[in-house]
């Protein structure tokens, strides 16, 4: 009976294709060592959220899953460095020990208001393992920070940023 009565129903597939999907936005908040912040969003610019602007940069995270074992999370942070807008952060040694706070926030459209907050994780910059148009970052936990003893390859910039001969 009830089969019968769902196969007379017509679908409107004008209604259908009205239909907006629901948007899932990752934020990213940047606390630098010298206390300056940095707020990206990877989808669209969001406006006056908790009183801050988070702007469109290509960003992301990766390998924050969690694991089963005792194994400690080491997640990538890539983002966009457009004109080299964030070296000066990396050559004063801003970034290292940074704190990121990510929130993954749903939205229902693009204007950025409305926005339902779906998970929030906050990690720290191990070690900034790449630099040109594209910076990454490797990430801790906080709480395993204290554990470390030995320090990770660093990058240090070259004295001299040609040699001529």
């Amino acid at each position: 009976m009830r089969m019968k009565q769902f196969m007379s129903q017509k679908l409107d597939l004008v209604n259908v294709t009205d239909l907006e999907q629901i948007r899932k936005v990752n934020l990213f908040k940047i606390v630098t060592v010298d206390q300056k912040e940095i707020y990206m969003c990877d989808s669209f610019t969001v406006q006056d959220l908790l009183g801050d602007e988070y702007t469109f940069m290509s960003c992301a995270i990766s390998g924050n899953s969690q694991t089963f074992n005792n194994e400690y999370v080491r997640p990538m942070f890539e983002f966009e460095n457009p004109n080299f807008m964030f070296n000066q952060y990396l050559l004063g040694k801003n970034l290292d020990y940074a704190l990121i706070t990510h929130y993954e926030m749903q939205f229902e459209s693009e204007d950025g208001l409305d926005g339902l907050l779906l998970a929030t994780s906050v990690w720290q910059v191990y070690q900034v393992s790449g630099i040109s148009t594209k910076i990454t970052l490797r990430l801790r936990a906080i709480s395993d920070c204290p554990n470390t003893t030995i320090p990770p390859r660093a990058y240090y910039a070259p004295e001299f940023s040609s040699v001529n001969s």
